[in-house]
């Protein structure tokens, strides 16, 4: 069998082959832990925005609810206007 023509032996393609296959190994793993690395980041970008908006929801059920008073009372002063203004 040809060994190759790079090759003196089976023994240094094998070398050559395995070292070749620990380097893509090597190389899927630093992408692994990159990927990894930016899926955390994003994760926590994500984390922090949906802490925002909950709190602006928050924010914003507040002031409906403190709208909601302010008509209430509104609409009392109002009515209370008209029935003693009427019964005097």
């Amino acid at each position: 069998m040809h060994v190759g023509e790079n090759f003196s032996s089976w023994e240094e393609r094998i070398d050559y082959q395995l070292a070749y296959a620990h380097d893509r190994i090597d190389i899927r793993r630093d992408i692994d832990h990159s990927l990894a690395a930016r899926i955390g980041e994003t994760q926590a970008a994500v984390d922090s925005v949906v802490r925002d908006l909950r709190r602006s929801q928050a924010q914003v059920h507040t002031r409906i609810a403190w709208m909601w008073v302010a008509i209430g009372s509104l609409t009392l002063a109002v009515l209370t206007l008209l029935i003693f203004g009427l019964v005097q």
